[in-house]
């Protein structure tokens, strides 16, 4: 018998829960069922005993090990169960009820995967939360919102079947505890990566984060840019924490995301870009290897999912109220959005990592552990990320959204979102547009900024948690290091700042592939297969109709005429020589076969 309060009790099962209770109850109603579900998700992970373990049945000698909990799958909880809060009020004013359900739904999933005991648990929430997060993109906005989430699902249903496949290879298959995969040489243990570096948008397979968060609405994007990727960052540590090799591929990854942030101009995408890059990171921190990695890793999904939170909002702020996500549509916006534009400030100093904001805490020890283990290039790399990190937010965000002048300035006496809104690129029809940012998006905004600065300036608050050690991290000399490293990077980026302005264009990544090549040779195939077609239509055409004129009426074959028969319907032996020719090969192969 198992403990029916212990599942009832489950943070994710509260979450998902309250997602099926908003499915049934009316839309209204669903404005606030979300944050009281988030609530009390909270409540009961803080009040559950971490020692405790719940398992049901759940076929034949299976069981689901719902809570199985130790320090890196508590902080991974915590900050889920804190984020989810956040982010149900931010949902407050708008949104459709199913939307909102399936932000429960996942959230709660993503909860369920976090504090799963073995691997069945493990991948029936993995794929409830990919579900989940398939039907938000969906109810993005507008018809490029459909198209992506196509293309999200065949990149996640690829993802979860590598997965799938991988687990079933296990010595203890689907039983299997969640616990790391050493065997390399193992059919598994490539499958099983396959499959979670898709989650954990590494390359090629990363194309998705910026394809998709953009089309959600901002309210589902806060929710997406919070749990997918970082459930498999925890899943890294869980599997894969110590593969070496993978340190310098994440390190890599973690520039060229921040390079293409830098030149992109929608601003929701060039945001979805920093994820990737920031992903990179911990995925290089975990596979350093080592208590410190394995923690830098969990401390900075952690402050990422605050401080990108901050950032995201901002970004859905500027989209309700103005309808723009493009930032050469943008300019002075600090002057009408006087809140929006101090978090996304602060956020911005605590992605880059400055010192004495969140960012900087756990991004000390992601350095500390590549640094220990010797690996000098991705060092430099992370480093080099870092800094375009710095330009691409800190600088590009907060000069070219909120601090250069307008190129185009607001009609005089018109509110923010009341200008003419039209088709252009970047715009929405003004129906979408507010005009306004609601009050329940800048309190969860400002909540969140608040725990930005609180884990900055106090970041032993977490690094106890992770049982880390933080004396030297405001030692003089590494505070210097990160202040004159930034400050360099600023003096270009003021001198060339005309030439590093965003412009309008489409920027395609690895997608290219499956955009434009796979795409064409597609379209190619049809042509081939068209042309084929229209060359042998003729001759389908008399088969079939010449198979018919036999089967009603044999004498035609021949082109004998009978008495009730018309000029126009007697068939030429010409015609018809080809029916018999292929009856005789259908007959020959019948004789075949039977002897």
């Amino acid at each position: 018998m198992y403990d029916l309060a212990g599942v009832l009790l489950h943070p994710g099962i509260v979450l998902i829960l309250a997602g099926a209770v908003i499915a049934l109850l009316p839309k209204a109603a669903s404005r606030y069922l979300l944050p009281l579900g988030a609530l009390a998700a909270l409540a009961a992970l803080l009040g559950t005993d971490k020692g405790l373990s719940v398992e049901v049945p759940f076929a034949g000698e299976l069981k689901l090990s719902l809570f199985v909990c130790d320090e890196i799958s508590w902080f991974f909880g915590l900050v889920f169960a804190v984020i989810g809060v956040i982010g149900s009020v931010y949902s407050m004013d708008k949104g459709r009820r199913g939307e909102k359900a399936a932000s429960a739904v996942y959230a709660g999933s993503a909860l369920m995967t976090v504090f799963a005991g073995n691997m069945l648990t493990f991948i029936i929430f993995w794929e409830v939360m990919a579900v989940a997060s398939i039907y938000m993109v969906f109810q993005g906005n507008g018809p490029d919102a459909r198209r992506s989430s196509y293309r999200y699902m065949v990149m996640h249903l690829f993802g979860g079947n590598m997965l799938l496949a991988g687990v079933m290879l296990l010595p203890a298959g689907i039983t299997a505890a969640v616990g790391p995969v050493t065997d390399t040489d193992s059919l598994a243990y490539w499958l099983m990566f396959i499959g979670i570096g898709v989650n954990c948008a590494l390359p090629p397979f990363h194309t998705w984060v910026a394809d998709s968060y953009p089309q959600a609405t901002p309210e589902s994007q806060l929710f997406m840019g919070s749990y997918t990727t970082k459930v498999a960052v925890y899943a890294m540590i869980r599997f894969f924490a110590g593969t070496e090799w993978l340190v310098i591929f994440a390190a890599v990854t973690a520039v060229l995301a921040a390079c293409m942030a830098l030149i992109e101009n929608d601003l929701r995408k060039l945001l979805s870009y920093h994820i990737v890059s920031q992903v990179a990171m911990m995925v290089a921190g975990l596979a350093a290897g080592g208590d410190v990695g394995a923690a830098g890793a969990a401390m900075h999904a952690a402050f990422n999912i605050l401080y990108k939170g901050v950032l995201l909002m901002a970004a859905g702020n500027i989209f309700t109220a103005l309808g723009l996500r493009y930032i050469t549509d943008m300019g002075g916006l600090a002057r009408k959005m006087p809140v929006t534009a101090v978090c996304a400030f602060i956020a911005s100093f605590a992605i880059a990592g400055v010192p004495y904001f969140s960012g900087f805490a756990s991004k000390a020890l992601i350095m500390d552990a590549i640094h220990a283990g010797g690996f000098n290039m991705s060092y430099i790399l992370v480093t080099m990320a870092g800094v375009g990190t710095w330009l691409s937010i800190t600088m590009k965000i907060n000069y070219f959204v909120f601090i250069k002048k307008p190129e185009r300035e607001l009609p005089a006496g018109a509110s923010p979102g009341r200008a003419p809104l039209d088709d252009t690129p970047g715009r929405v029809p003004a129906s979408v547009a507010t005009g306004r940012v609601p009050a329940c998006k800048v309190l969860a905004m400002a909540a969140a900024t608040v725990l930005v600065v609180i884990t900055g300036i106090r970041p032993e608050i977490c690094y106890d948690m992770l049982s880390m050690d933080p004396s030297h991290l405001f030692a003089a000399d590494h505070v210097l290091e990160y202040i004159g490293l930034f400050a360099g990077a600023t003096v270009p980026f003021v001198l060339l700042r005309t030439f590093m302005a965003p412009h309008q264009g489409i920027n395609l990544d690895v997608d290219r592939f499956y955009r434009i090549t796979l795409y064409r040779g597609v379209f190619a195939l049809s042509d081939v297969v068209h042309l084929f077609f229209a060359k042998y239509a003729v001759i389908f055409d008399n088969f079939y109709r010449s198979v018919g004129d036999a089967l009603r009426s044999p004498g035609r074959v021949f082109g004998l005429r009978t008495t009730d028969s018309k000029e126009e319907n007697a068939r030429s032996i010409g015609e018809m020589v080809h029916v018999l020719a292929i009856l005789c090969v259908i007959a020959l192969i019948t004789i075949l076969v039977m002897d």
